[in-house]
């Protein structure tokens, strides 16, 4: 699937994930937090397409791109992840970057597309957000036994950065989660965005720190007001007796429960990104959200195309 350009500043590409993480220098103290400096993420930034396609069958989502944006599509999109430290990952179709000079305010965006059927959002108006979250740190703590002894650092789910707000108008859905890996004091922002079309979501994730929460909320709401779905794929596109509908509502969009999938590293899946389905962690402290390890990573297990 290809999103298409609509300014000269943009296509973005559809994903089951999108990411935002600042690009700062790495801590010395911290040896165990990939190094890369700002200026070299800066040189990365400006080189980077201002326009393009992805390389997939058809455009089926518009994304207007602020002038303050860049875009890095397909294979170099995932190659500029892994350089930042994480595991190879054939999903991401694109990266948003922001041009900013400011290290404190730039970040990153991955976008991927989960063609997982069509969510029902029937549900929304029902749920505990208060009892999702309980589940979701009861979730969040049961892995981490696993997570230890595969060398991955343990995660607590703190709460809620910003509660769930879903626009049924829009079929647009977005919260935020503060999360604390191992022994570190700081806690980290995971900034989610889910956009409903006829097939499936587009999704958004943004990481960073908590103090960046104003930024990034912000860098990531202007994105989704961008980002729409064109003819044909939008969700009153939804034909029910040809189209998929997803096993989940919009409750299982938050609580991660697409992470269950068949084909997305099988049964690893949930060790190596437990509750945060489509999470490409990049920089810093926040590579702890993919799971990357202390020690040299085996290689990723290919995700199986539908």
């Amino acid at each position: 699937m290809t999103l298409r350009p609509t300014l000269a500043l943009g296509a973005l590409a559809l994903g089951a994930l999108a990411l935002a993480i600042p690009l700062t220098a790495q801590d010395p103290a911290k040896p165990s937090r990939p190094k890369l400096p700002w200026e070299q993420g800066k040189v990365q930034i400006h080189n980077l397409d201002r326009s393009g396609q992805i390389d997939r069958s058809a455009a089926i989502a518009d994304v207007d791109l602020p002038p303050n944006y860049r875009f890095l599509r397909g294979k170099p999109a995932q190659k500029l992840v892994q350089s930042w430290g994480n595991p190879p990952d054939p999903t991401i179709l694109g990266v948003i970057v922001t041009q900013d000079d400011d290290k404190d305010r730039g970040f990153a965006v991955i976008v991927t597309y989960d063609e997982e059927g069509h969510v029902k959002d029937d549900d929304a108006n029902k749920i505990d957000f208060s009892e999702l979250l309980d589940t979701m740190k009861k979730d969040a703590a049961a892995a981490n036994p696993q997570r230890i002894k595969r060398g991955y650092a343990s995660m607590t789910l703190i709460g809620w950065a910003e509660a769930p707000h879903y626009d049924r108008a829009t079929k647009k859905l977005y919260w935020a989660k503060r999360l604390k890996f191992g022994d570190e004091k700081e806690e980290t922002l995971n900034y989610n965005v889910r956009i409903l079309g006829r097939r499936g979501v587009l999704v958004y994730n943004a990481v960073a720190g908590v103090p960046q929460l104003t930024e990034v909320a912000a860098g990531c709401k202007e994105l989704l007001a961008k980002t729409e779905f064109t003819a044909g794929n939008r969700y009153s596109d939804f034909n029910p007796s040809m189209d998929k509908v997803a096993a989940y509502g919009i409750g299982g969009l938050i609580a991660g429960k697409l992470l269950l999938k068949g084909g997305l590293l099988k049964g690893l899946a949930w060790l190596i990104k437990p509750a945060l389905i489509g999470l490409a962690v990049v920089g810093g402290a926040l590579l702890k959200l993919f799971g990357v390890r202390r020690k040299p990573q085996p290689e990723a297990v290919p995700v199986a195309e539908d």
